[in-house]
């Protein structure tokens, strides 16, 4: 693992790893690529983007506090990421806390709702379709 250097590599071996079922070993290899990134103070958006990629990997393992833990890094610094805020919504729904759930997605519709962009209308349709009532209000 420690010949992973770039971004990109990590990347693309964290998602080999998490599609043949050794989620363990993909989230290893991300938190310890951003581990490093922080000290060299590489890349922001690659972190979080890595973030990001991390908490879809421990969800898909049935993580839900991991996968919380990873989102609420992201928006610990970027409190108005919408798809931090959706994943987050996601886990906490999946562990049963609802009213949690919908305001943070309640939060990521707003953020999204009334933009032009492919991705963050796809998101408002998933959030629509998790929480039908977001729409009316």
């Amino acid at each position: 693992m420690a010949s992973l250097k770039s971004f990109s590599d990590v990347l693309v071996r964290s998602t080999e790893l998490w599609g043949t079922g050794q989620h363990s070993y993909a989230l290893r290899l991300i938190d310890e690529w951003i581990a490093k990134a922080e000290q060299n103070k590489e890349s922001y958006a690659s972190i979080q983007f890595l973030r990001m990629h991390a908490s879809l990997i421990a969800g898909a393992m049935d993580d839900l506090a991991l996968a919380r833990r990873y989102c609420e890094q992201v928006l610990s610094s970027e409190p108005e990421n919408a798809l931090a805020l959706y994943t987050l919504a996601d886990a906490m729904l999946r562990q049963g806390e609802k009213t949690l759930a919908r305001n943070q997605a309640a939060r990521a519709y707003a953020l999204v709702c009334h933009s032009s962009s492919y991705s963050d209308r796809d998101l408002s349709e998933l959030l629509i379709k998790r929480w039908p009532e977001l729409k009316g209000g």
